[in-house]
């Protein structure tokens, strides 16, 4: 019996010893390359992720309806419809003064001065007045809407290996353990 109980206490001792080295995992562990160390899991201790302030513009499209008045001219004919119809008189009245190139000149003539008259007339009585128009048009302006957000920069890992403790700045969250190479060299004395 007393074989049996430190048959049993020798198979503890060696599960205890096995389960001593925390954490070390064989098949964990890949053999370095160039010859001196290994890779080996570390457990994380504390992820605090780094914040920056970042300045965020975000353009925005503002657009109203906007009242324009504007000034409608008289057209041509409205314009000018004394010295039209004066020159158009005043050639046919000269169509009826004279014979054969003296007729031409004096329809040419007639029509010169019935234009005149008809013109000096309409702008002393009867001048055409411009009118204001009333219309809407769009109008648009982009307008930057300026705001400052927390993004995170990287993380602060606190882990620990071999019992000891190490910090190091990462890229991403590393869950709950950590890849780390381990160089195992004799020290001078």
């Amino acid at each position: 019996m007393r074989k049996s109980i430190l048959g049993y206490a020798i198979l503890a001792a060696m599960t205890v010893a096995a389960t001593a080295q925390a954490n070390y995992r064989e098949e964990d562990a890949d053999e370095d390359p160039s010859g001196g160390g290994f890779a080996d899991y570390a457990r994380v201790e504390h992820v605090q992720p780094i914040l920056t302030q970042v300045r965020v513009s975000t353009p925005r499209r503002e657009c109203w309806q906007e009242q324009v008045r504007y000034e409608q001219r008289p057209g041509f004919f409205e314009a000018n419809t004394g010295l039209l119809l004066g020159g158009l008189a005043g050639g046919l009245l000269g169509g009826q003064i004279g014979h054969g190139t003296g007729r031409k000149i004096a329809t040419i003539g007639g029509s010169l001065i019935g234009a005149g008259v008809g013109y000096d007339y309409q702008y002393r009585n009867h001048r055409p007045v411009s009118r204001e128009q009333v219309s809407y048009e769009d109008r648009c302006r982009t307008i930057e809407d300026v705001h400052t957000e927390e993004r995170v920069q990287g993380y602060d890992v606190a882990y620990r290996y071999n019992g000891q403790l190490f910090h190091t700045n990462l890229p991403y969250d590393p869950g709950n353990r950590i890849r780390v190479g381990v160089d195992v060299r004799p020290l001078e004395p």
